[in-house]
C-alpha cells in the first residue's frame, strides 16, 4: 500500500511536469486552445453541471 501512496504523490506531478515541459509550457498550451474553452458560459440549464 506505501508503494501505491509513493506513487501517486510522486510519479503523477513527475509525469505531468514532464508532459508539461513538452508541450512547451503554459503559455503555448493555453494558445492552442479554442477561445471557447477558455470560457465558462453559467446558466441555469448548465449550472448543475459543474456542482
Amino acid at each position: 500500500m506505501y508503494f501505491n501512496l509513493q506513487f501517486l504523490d510522486s510519479g503523477i506531478p513527475l509525469a505531468c511536469s514532464f508532459a508539461h515541459r513538452g508541450a512547451g509550457g503554459y503559455e503555448n498550451i493555453v494558445s492552442s486552445l479554442l477561445k471557447e474553452t477558455l470560457s465558462l458560459n453559467l446558466t441555469k440549464n448548465n449550472i448543475w453541471l459543474f456542482l
